[in-house]
């Protein structure tokens, strides 16, 4: 599983470096959050953000590496739980058009980190995942832009699988 991340992201690094160098590079920093769902799923949505770099391989392509942290936290008997979730990915994106508007549509690929803390002890597991995702960002200037985004997590666990439904709403930078 870590060497497919390690794949991804050596290639995601190639491209980046062999496309021209007029590319565009953007930070994208985003809040919101994480849902569990399916089946005999109850359990309280998951707040944090998320962090992106992108580089614009051509006008409507663009590749990136993204980290997010979003967790809750709740009390049972006077003993205080947090659970949490940490996804680590590389991404690929297609945008429809350009201008200030600009949809897009992308997956990102990479390793999710699942855990629970208890008092002081702590429990983590980490498993590979898909998100398909939609957004679109605004630009209000020609570098700054306001950027919404949904996405459908798939993550494969050892037994069986986990998904999550996830919204965010920030801004964009777009680097000269």
């Amino acid at each position: 599983m870590k060497k497919t991340i390690l794949s991804a992201a050596i290639v995601a690094i190639f491209a980046l470096f062999s496309s021209n160098l007029t590319a565009q590079i953007s930070v994208t920093g985003n809040l919101g959050m994480q849902q569990l769902v399916g089946e005999n799923i109850d359990s309280d949505p998951l707040f944090g953000f998320g962090l992106e770099g992108k580089y614009d391989i051509d006008e409507s392509l663009r590749v990136g590496l993204g980290f997010g942290s979003y967790s809750t936290k709740d009390e049972f008997l006077g003993i205080e739980f947090r659970s949490f979730v940490r996804p680590l990915y590389v991404l690929g994106e297609y945008t429809f058009m350009e201008g200030p508007f600009s949809p897009y549509a992308g997956l990102n690929l990479g390793l999710y980190t699942f855990g629970a803390k208890v008092e002081d002890e702590r429990n983590s597991d980490s498993y590979f995942g898909v998100a398909p995702l939609v957004g679109a960002n605004y630009f209000v200037t020609d570098n700054i832009g306001i950027n919404a985004n949904a996405r459908f997590t798939v993550v494969f666990g050892e037994d069986d699988t986990a998904n999550l439904l996830g919204i965010g709403i920030g801004a964009t930078y777009l680097i000269d």
